[in-house]
């Protein structure tokens, strides 16, 4: 089990260092594209840097790795509840419109 330690930048340096070739093969294979692979990358690492305290995983990787995912899915998730609001507004009469712009 892992100890609970307080990030520092020596540290995230020596994670970018060991993971971050891998961290950002998995993002562009997630993303499929180099400038939202490279923000996702960067987003990773600054998750990381934000926890107050890291869990010393006995796999560090892994758990990069997951903040990636879910970082992505998140992302995602915002792209497709924004469409689908942009698919709605268009179907509604002007008059549905205005009220709904009153709530």
């Amino acid at each position: 089990m892992g100890v609970l330690i307080k990030m520092e930048k020596q540290q995230l340096e020596k994670y970018i260092e060991e993971y971050g070739r891998d961290i950002y093969l998995f993002c562009k294979r997630l993303t499929g594209n180099k400038s939202t692979a490279d923000d996702l990358y960067q987003e990773t690492f600054l998750k990381l840097w934000e926890l107050d305290n890291v869990n010393d995983a006995e796999n560090p990787k892994s758990y990069l790795l997951g903040i990636a995912a879910n970082l992505w899915k998140n992302q995602y998730r915002k792209q497709m509840w924004r469409k689908r609001i942009a698919d709605i507004i268009p179907a509604l009469e002007e008059s549905q419109i205005e009220n709904f712009s009153r709530l």
